[in-house]
C-alpha cells in the first residue's frame, strides 16, 4: 500500500510526540514482481544507457525502485531477478514518490488458491474454479524459442493528430517475414529458435485523448523532459482495448508520432491486466524517430526479450554506466548495424552476441563447450551467424570457481545480417552476470577505445592469455565457415604459435616478378603450362593497389571486364612433403557484382603429372574493400606438392566492378615460440632516418635486434598497461633507438631474439635521400 503524503505526515507527527523514530517507523516492505526498463538515447547524444527498476504489487500497483545493484548482486543481479518475485525493504522518497529499496530477496509465489482465485476472477467470472491443468503457466522466463507474437500499438498524442509519419502498411512491412522485416530478423538471428512472428499484428492509428505534455514533461525539475511511460502504456493499450486480445501476444510495440524525452526509446518488460489476465509482457516505447530504423526496433526488442547492452571494456568501474553502451559494432544490443541504409527501412541490425543467444535458450548445450579446470581441448567454432550444421557455437571459461564471471568465445564472419560486422574474426568477451548493464564486454587488449579494431579481433597464429585465471585462448586455423581454437587452462602446458615467426614453407610479397606464377582461362585446370588449351588470362600484376610495398595480383589490371567463364591464378609449386602441418595466408580485397565472385582452391600434383585445382578451401563474394588477411588450413596435403589457385569467374561480360586482388601469400608451419610481438617496424614498411624498434615480450634476459646481421641490445622493461592480460605483469615493453639512413638505401633485414631464441623477422624498405643526417 503506498499512503498518502498527509497521511504520512499525520503518522510521523504522532510518532514523535509518542518518542518514536519517524525514519525507523517509515521502513516497510513491500511483495510483488520485480521488472526492468532501459532508455535508450541516440548514440551520437555521447549519453549512457539508463536502466531504471521497478515493483508491481499482486494488486497491480506499481512503484519505482531506487536500489543499489550491489544488493542485487548476491541474488544474481537484476537480469537475473527479471520477472522474478521478491520482497524489498525500505522506505519512500518524495518529489517524485519512490520507494528506496535497502534489502531485496526472492519471495514465494502466491499459493495455488490464491492464483486459482485471480485466474477464475481474471477468466470466468460466472463459472466455477477452473480446473488445475487450466491455471496459468509460472512466470515467463528469459528462454525464448518458438513463435513470438507481438501487437504493434500506433498512437498519435491528442494534440498531434494530424502527423502520421507512416500508413500502417509500412510498420507491417518492418514487423514482417520477408528481408529484413523483422521477423525474417530474429528468425535469423536465433537460428530458427524463433520460426517467425506469426501471429503478429499492427493496429492503429489511435488518436491519445491527452497531449504529449501529458506523458512527456520536466517531472524532477532538473530542466529535461522525461517520458511518464506508466501514462503512455496505459493509454496507448487502453486505444486498442476495442481491436486487441491481449493475451494472444507475447509482447507489445508502442510506437508515437512524435519522439518521447530527449529522442529516447525504451524496452524492458511490464507486469500489468489487461482482458482480465495479470501476467508480464515485454514491451518497446519507440519514438518517431525510430520508426525508419529496423535496428533501432531491433535494439529495443531485444530488451522486451530480458537482454541488457554489451560493449567494449571502458566505463570508471566494472558496474559503472558510460557512453561506451553504444560503442560494440560486434552486437546490436550496442552499436552493431549496416554501414548504410536499407531503402524503406534504415540501417539494419548485426546479430548478438553469444553470450546473449545462451541466454535466450538459443544454443543448443550440445553446442556449448564450457572449458574445464586443467584442461586443454581443441575445438571448432562455427560462425555464429547462419552456422552450419557442424561445431561448436560458442565457448564458455569459468574464471575461477565463480558461477557468474566467465570468458565467451565466438566466431564472427561475413554472412546473413554479420554481413557488415567489423571484420572476420574470434572474438573474446568477459562476462560478470551480476552487473546491472553491460554485462558482457570486449576483451581489447590495446584498451585505445575502440572495441572494433585489430586488438578485439583474435586471428590466425594470435593467442589470447590470462595468466591471473589460468588460461589462454590460441587461434589455430581459419576454415571457410568457422577456426579451429585451442583452449587452454592448465597453466603448466602454456605455448605461443605465432603468425610470422614460423617455418615458412613458402612466401611471396609480389616485389620479386611473376617467375613461377602462371595465369590461365584453363581456370581449374592445368595440363601444361603451354598448351594451346590455356590461353592468359586477365591476371596481371598491378601497381594500383598493394598492401605491402608496391605490387599485388589482380584479375582487373585495366579495369574488370566481365571475365567468362573462369579466370586463373596459379602460385608456384608449394613443397609441403616434409611438413606435419601447413596454413596458408594472403592479404586480399574484392569488390565482386552480384554476377562474380572468387574462391580458393588446392591443386595437388596428379600421378601423370597433370596439376588438377579440385580441392575447393573458401569463396569469397560481394565487396570489401580494405585489405584483410585470410588463413585457410593445408594440413589435409602435407606430404605433397600442391599449387595455390585463385580463381576468379563472372556471369556477365557487363560486369565493371574492380575485381580482386591479392598480396602477401605465405605458407607455414607451427612451431612453439616465446610470447611476444615485435610491433615496429611493420613488414615491408618503409623507413627513412631515425625511428624506433619496439615491441614487448613476456619473459626475458635479453632482447637482442639483428639488422642485416649485426646484433644491437634492446632496451627492456618499459610498461605496457595492455600486456597485463597476457603476461600477468606490465613490465614488458622493448625499444631500441635506431637511425635508418646507418644501413643505406634498399631492402634490409630486422630480425627479434628473446635469449638467442627469434621470434620475428621482417624486412624494411630505407631511404636515406644520400646521407646518414640531413644537414
Amino acid at each position: 500500500m503506498n499512503p498518502t503524503l498527509p497521511a504520512r505526515v499525520t503518522i510521523c507527527l504522532v510518532l514523535l510526540l509518542l518518542g518514536v523514530s519517524p525514519a525507523a517507523a517509515q521502513h516497510q516492505a513491500l511483495t510483488g514482481w520485480f521488472s526492468l526498463t532501459v532508455a535508450d538515447y541516440p548514440p551520437e547524444s555521447g549519453r549512457a544507457a539508463e536502466t531504471s527498476y521497478a515493483l508491481t504489487e499482486d494488486s497491480g500497483a506499481r512503484h519505482e525502485l531506487l536500489i543499489d545493484t550491489a544488493l542485487m548482486q548476491p541474488l544474481g543481479g537484476p537480469v537475473t531477478l527479471n520477472r522474478k518475485r521478491v520482497t524489498v525493504v525500505g522506505e519512500w522518497e518524495h518529489d517524485p514518490l519512490r520507494f528506496r529499496a535497502r534489502s531485496i530477496e526472492l519471495a514465494p509465489l502466491p499459493s495455488t488458491a490464491s492464483q486459482r482465485k485471480t485466474f477464475a476472477a481474471d477468466l470466468f467470472p460466472d463459472e466455477p474454479t477452473p480446473p488445475r491443468s487450466a491455471l496459468p503457466a509460472a512466470e515467463a522466463d528469459s528462454h525464448m524459442r518458438g513463435s513470438q507474437a507481438w501487437v504493434t500499438i500506433l498512437c498519435r498524442f491528442g494534440d498531434a493528430r494530424n502527423i502520421t509519419p507512416h500508413p500502417v502498411e509500412h510498420y507491417e512491412r518492418m514487423m514482417g517475414s520477408a528481408y529484413p522485416g523483422l521477423g525474417h530478423y530474429w528468425r535469423e538471428v536465433s537460428d530458427e529458435n524463433l520460426p517467425n512472428l506469426n501471429g503478429s499484428v499492427v493496429v492503429g492509428w489511435y488518436n491519445l485523448r491527452r497531449p504529449r505534455a501529458y506523458y512527456v514533461s520536466d517531472t524532477d525539475g532538473d530542466g529535461e523532459e522525461d517520458a511518464d511511460l506508466e501514462r503512455a502504456a496505459r493509454d496507448c493499450t487502453a486505444a486498442a482495448d476495442a481491436d486487441v486480445f491481449f493475451p494472444d501476444f507475447e509482447h507489445i510495440n508502442l510506437a508515437f508520432n512524435q519522439d518521447l524525452d530527449g529522442r529516447r526509446a525504451y524496452g524492458g518488460t511490464r507486469r500489468f491486466t489487461k482482458d482480465r489476465r495479470a501476467r508480464f509482457w515485454g514491451i518497446t516505447w519507440l519514438p518517431e524517430r525510430a520508426h525508419e530504423r529496423q535496428e533501432i526496433w531491433a535494439h529495443e526488442m531485444g530488451h522486451a526479450l530480458g537482454l541488457q547492452h554489451s560493449s567494449g571494456p571502458y566505463g570508471q568501474d566494472d558496474h559503472s554506466f558510460s557512453p561506451s553502451t553504444y560503442d560494440s559494432d560486434w552486437d546490436v544490443m550496442s552499436g552493431g548495424q549496416s554501414l548504410d541504409p536499407y531503402p524503406g527501412y534504415g540501417y539494419l541490425g548485426v546479430h548478438t552476441i553469444a553470450y546473449h543467444k545462451d541466454f535466450l535458450g538459443w544454443i543448443p548445450p550440445a553446442r556449448k563447450y564450457v572449458a574445464p579446470p586443467n584442461s586443454t581441448q581443441t575445438i571448432t567454432l562455427e560462425r555464429l551467424a547462419q552456422p552450419g550444421a557442424e561445431g561448436y557455437l560458442m565457448a564458455q571459461i569459468p574464471i575461477g570457481e565463480s558461477p557468474t564471471d566467465f570468458y565467451t568465445v565466438e566466431a564472427r564472419l561475413f554472412a546473413g545480417y554479420d554481413d557488415e560486422i567489423p571484420d572476420e574474426a574470434i572474438v573474446i568477451h568477459t562476462v560478470d552476470t551480476t552487473r546491472g548493464d553491460r554485462l558482457a564486454q570486449v576483451v581489447d587488449v590495446d584498451n585505445n577505445g575502440d572495441p572494433n579494431d585489430a586488438g578485439a579481433m583474435w586471428t590466425f597464429g594470435e593467442i589470447f592469455t590470462d595468466v591471473e585465471n589460468n588460461l589462454q585462448i590460441s587461434i589455430d586455423v581459419a576454415y571457410a565457415s568457422s577456426y579451429r581454437v585451442t583452449i587452454n587452462t592448465d597453466p603448466t602446458t602454456f605455448t605461443v604459435a605465432q603468425a610470422g615467426a614460423n617455418d615458412l614453407l613458402f612466401e611471396d610479397d609480389m616485389e620479386s616478378g611473376t617467375d613461377g606464377w602462371f595465369d590461365s582461362t584453363c581456370g581449374l585446370i592445368i595440363w601444361d603450362e603451354d598448351s594451346p588449351w590455356c590461353e592468359d588470362s586477365p591476371w596481371a600484376q598491378t601497381t594500383a593497389a598493394s598492401r605491402s610495398g608496391t605490387h599485388s595480383w589482380t584479375d582487373s589490371p585495366i579495369g574488370y571486364q566481365g571475365q567468362m567463364p573462369i579466370v586463373g591464378l596459379w602460385s608456384p609449386v608449394i613443397d609441403l612433403t616434409e611438413a606435419e602441418s601447413a596454413t596458408l595466408t594472403f592479404w586480399h580485397r574484392y569488390d565482386f557484382d552480384g554476377t562474380a565472385w572468387g574462391s580458393v582452391w588446392v591443386a595437388p600434383q596428379r600421378e601423370d603429372g597433370e596439376w588438377r585445382a579440385n580441392k575447393h578451401l573458401r569463396t569469397f563474394a560481394g565487396t570489401r574493400t580494405i585489405w584483410t588477411q585470410a588463413s585457410m588450413d593445408l594440413s589435409p596435403f602435407v606430404g605433397e606438392p600442391i599449387r595455390i589457385a585463385f580463381s576468379s569467374q563472372s556471369l556477365s561480360k557487363d560486369n565493371t566492378a574492380d575485381g580482386w586482388y591479392i598480396d602477401d601469400i605465405a605458407v607455414f608451419s607451427s612451431d612453439s615460440v616465446p610470447q611476444a610481438l615485435l610491433e615496429n617496424p611493420s613488414r615491408n614498411s618503409s623507413q627513412s632516418g631515425v625511428g624506433v624498434i619496439s615491441g614487448w615480450a613476456c619473459h626475458a634476459n635479453e632482447i637482442v635486434i639483428e639488422l642485416d646481421g649485426k646484433p644491437l641490445q634492446a632496451a627492456y622493461g618499459t610498461v605496457r598497461e595492455d600486456t597485463r592480460r597476457v603476461c600477468g605483469d606490465t613490465d614488458n615493453g622493448f625499444s631500441l633507438l635506431w637511425n635508418w639512413n646507418n644501413l643505406g638505401t634498399g631492402t634490409h633485414t630486422v630480425r627479434a631474439l628473446i635469449d638467442g631464441a627469434e621470434f620475428a623477422n621482417t624486412t624494411v624498405q630505407v631511404t636515406t635521400f644520400g646521407e646518414k643526417f640531413l644537414r
